[in-house]
């Protein structure tokens, strides 16, 4: 069991790698809970490319670059550097019934920077379809209690069914909470951010109780956020929840903590 994680990545580099060709064309933030579950969202930014129209009236993104879900591990290496290995479990671009290609990369610290993380590894360039080396620099993100909350919290919930071919992972830690839904080919991907104005901050107002769950959909299914981020769901709770079609989903992990106890476990 690991501390609970959210981690927004920074640039990625493709091979041949110079300062020059560092690029970052989404919003890509990771999940992850305390049990490793994770989840990776990747979308385009307004100002990139995507051809996907959000079902919300935000216009901060345009469209789904990759989205995954399942479970991370990682194991010490004694030149200290880190290996980490992320099993998609759901993924946006592979068919539920095939074998996601292996996720993989080495951790180390970026330039003395504890909360910066450069990793390396190969995987497909989205560009050119080749498999390439990269690199991707991310960045360790405060987690933050949502107004009013006297705690911080993450909530994971769950659904699976063979029979009709359907995935789905919501993770909600701190002010995030985001999820990806797969039905046969179908994806669902959201994305909620608590936002204490509504809007981009002003550092000169102080508005406490104007806080919104900020939000993003793509895809024609819903995910349960609304229930991921309520203040009664309770461990082991199985929620019908879902529009056009309604699923089982099961919280599969729930806790509170302090920003003031030592959260090794959390």
């Amino acid at each position: 069991m690991t501390s609970s994680n959210v981690s927004k990545r920074k640039w990625i580099n493709w091979h041949p790698t110079t300062p020059e060709t560092r690029e970052e064309l989404t919003s890509t933030l990771v999940l992850t809970s305390r049990r490793d579950i994770f989840v990776d969202v990747r979308l385009y930014t307004s100002s990139n490319s995507g051809d996907q129209a959000p079902e919300s009236d935000s216009n901060l993104y345009s469209g789904v670059e990759w989205a995954f879900a399942g479970t991370a591990r990682s194991k010490d290496l004694d030149d200290g550097t880190r290996h980490c290995q992320w099993s998609h479990w759901v993924d946006s671009k592979v068919p539920l019934a095939e074998e996601p290609p292996v996720d993989q990369g080495v951790m180390t610290d970026f330039e003395g920077n504890e909360m910066l993380q450069l990793e390396k590894g190969e995987m497909a360039n989205p560009a050119t379809g080749v498999v390439s080396p990269y690199e991707e620099l991310w960045e360790d993100v405060a987690i933050e209690p949502v107004e009013a909350e006297p705690y911080l919290r993450c909530v994971v919930l769950v659904t699976e069914s063979t029979e009709s071919a359907t995935r789905g992972v919501v993770i909600r830690l701190g002010r995030f909470c985001q999820g990806i839904l797969k039905i046969g080919e179908d994806t669902t991907v959201e994305r909620w951010e608590w936002n204490l104005y509504g809007r981009e901050p002003n550092p000169n107002e102080n508005k406490a109780g104007n806080g919104v769950w900020r939000q993003v959909r793509y895809g024609q299914h819903s995910l349960p956020c609304a229930v991921a981020t309520s203040d009664d769901v309770k461990l082991g709770q199985s929620v019908k929840f879902g529009a056009p079609r309604e699923l089982r989903w099961v919280v599969h992990d729930v806790y509170d903590w302090s920003e003031l106890k030592n959260l090794d476990n959390f």
